[in-house]
């Protein structure tokens, strides 16, 4: 958002997102790369692609279990109790057939979704979210994730299983009319819970629970995207190189295709991290089956014909990618 205001331009950058995905590994130390090429041709367009990765594939289980969704549950109670800890008057909640609302004119908002396959709860002070006022009373990061996870444990939010812990701030940065930064701060901090099937980690925007506090821990925000899942069956998955091969088919696709106004492009792949993990959809679109998928992370960098960079300005860095590529044997 950017806003003129008295000769300054004010910049909100909100660093958290309810929906958004986020990368699920820790980059590793330095390990030997290995090279593999890629040559396409197509419409006259010539994309050469070398890909590096670890030299060694990582070792996996020959199958993997498939969990079924179960339709969430949640009684008004449980509504209620929530609207308490987010003080909203009780005489704001409206049952529909797809869950239950409260709404305060739009300023704060507590919907509960709930339909089979998928479900979630979400509740935003959007007055409090949008402040562009820096705050020196923020909870600590430790004291955040404590006071999180305690909200979320007494309303039976908390993931069964918990996995990575992601504490985040928005930001606010002022600027002078010349872009000389003239003053920065945080008017808000979130501390989000990711979740882990069998000790593999969930990804996707549909597996996630947390806190967003204002000034002196105030509750401006709370949302859990889930999915209630049960064991299904065991099914064999790909291997390692498998995926690879679908790797490379998906990034033609999904990167080379899309500079098709370019000749003699070339790419240069660097996969850092290749693990398994599950996969959910978006809280609001129904998911069956929750199975597992190969994640692949790294950066590229794009070259023309002559060997200029195409998208950094950095000759050290390159641009990330996440792909998923789907691990059962069909």
């Amino acid at each position: 958002m950017i806003k003129k205001l008295i000769g300054i331009l004010v910049f909100l950058i909100l660093s958290f997102s309810l929906l958004g995905s986020n990368t699920l590994y820790s980059a590793d130390e330095h390990i030997t790369l290995a090279t593999y090429e890629n040559l396409q041709d197509q419409d006259h367009q010539r994309a050469i692609t070398s890909f590096e990765l670890p030299s060694t594939f990582p070792d996996v289980p020959e199958t993997m279990m498939i969990y079924k969704s179960i339709p969430p549950t949640i009684s008004q109670k449980d509504v209620r109790d929530l609207m308490e800890i987010c003080h909203l008057d009780e005489t704001m909640l409206t049952t529909h057939e797809w869950g239950f609302l409260a709404n305060e004119e739009d300023k704060r908002v507590l919907v509960v979704y709930t339909e089979p396959g998928t479900g979630y709860i979400r509740y935003r002070d959007n007055v409090q979210l949008m402040s562009e006022t820096p705050s020196d009373k923020l909870p600590s990061e430790n004291e955040a994730i404590r006071m999180a996870e305690e909200i979320l444990a007494e309303n039976g939010l908390l993931p069964d299983k918990k996995g990575t812990v992601v504490v985040d701030y928005s930001e606010v940065r002022k600027y002078s009319n010349d872009g000389v930064l003239m003053e920065r701060g945080n008017p808000a901090l979130y501390v989000k819970f990711l979740f882990s099937l069998n000790d593999f980690p969930v990804i996707g925007p549909g597996a996630k629970a947390g806190v967003v506090f204002g000034e002196n821990g105030a509750i401006i925000g709370l949302f859990r995207i889930w999915r209630d899942v049960g064991e299904d069956h065991e099914a064999p998955i790909i291997s390692p190189e498998e995926a690879f091969a679908l790797f490379k088919q998906r990034w033609t696709k999904d990167e080379e295709f899309k500079q098709n106004n370019q000749m003699d492009v070339s790419f240069n792949v660097l996969i850092d991290n290749i693990y398994l993990a599950y996969y959910t959809l978006p809280g609001f679109e129904p998911q069956n089956f929750v199975e597992p998928v190969y994640v692949f992370t790294g950066s590229f960098q794009s070259y023309d014909s002559t060997d200029n960079r195409q998208n950094s300005d950095c000759a050290a860095c390159g641009e990330p990618f996440q792909i998923i590529i789907p691990a059962i044997s069909k």
